[in-house]
């Protein structure tokens, strides 16, 4: 069966779609899930960051604080491409290892790699498919000032540090639209989900 990557600028829609993708009986490798887990206190991700930011990133409870982090790299002076430099191989790693777990347990059900940056990183030349989540720029920003409480300034600096939907695009098999409700998009992802099945039943 085949890995299909899953791709969308920051408040897509993308986690909605694997979120489905998983209840539709595929094994999803979350990147989003990841990052916080290898960034944890104590891990070596967490102590490249330390030294290079010369920056403790937490709380007054000792707490990993992921608000300030969002201020610092989108508004507070510090490069977003130190960050993904160091996170990135840590992640990318992790990945593989849960890639190699899944398809040892069963290599029957799609392995879905949700990556919001799968473009930049290059990981999409490894997928069979690559699905790309979109939603109007206007409703990416509401939903990051929402959810993060974020400013408008800080949710449009968070966008601009992505890849352009066009690019995205271009390295797409298929566009899934998060614009409509959630019933429009559950239909639409169940819809591409049987057309993969189909065609990749055929090549076993």
């Amino acid at each position: 069966m085949p890995i299909i990557g899953l791709t969308g600028g920051i408040a897509s829609g993308k986690t909605l779609v694997g979120n489905i993708l998983e209840g539709l009986g595929a094994v999803c490798v979350d990147a989003d899930v990841i990052s916080h887990e290898v960034m944890q206190l104590g891990t070596p991700c967490y102590n490249a960051l330390r030294a290079q930011f010369d920056d403790p990133f937490t709380d007054e409870n000792g707490q990993l604080d992921r608000r300030y982090m969002r201020n610092m790299f989108f508004g507070g002076g510090y490069s977003v491409e130190k960050l993904n430099a160091i996170v990135h191989p840590f992640v990318i790693y992790r990945i593989h290892e849960l890639t190699v777990a899944a398809l040892a347990d069963d290599r029957q059900k799609p392995v879905v790699w949700s990556v919001p940056l799968l473009v930049e990183s290059g990981l999409y030349i490894y997928c069979d498919e690559v699905l790309a989540v979109e939603a109007s720029v206007e409703k990416r920003i509401e939903r990051i000032m929402r959810r993060d409480s974020s400013t408008r300034e800080q949710a449009v600096a968070m966008i601009g540090a992505q890849v352009s939907d066009k690019r995205r695009r271009e390295t797409a098999t298929r566009i899934i639209s998060n614009d409509g409700s959630i019933h429009d998009t559950q239909l639409a992802v169940e819809r591409i989900w049987s057309e993969l099945l189909e065609k990749y039943s055929k090549k076993h």
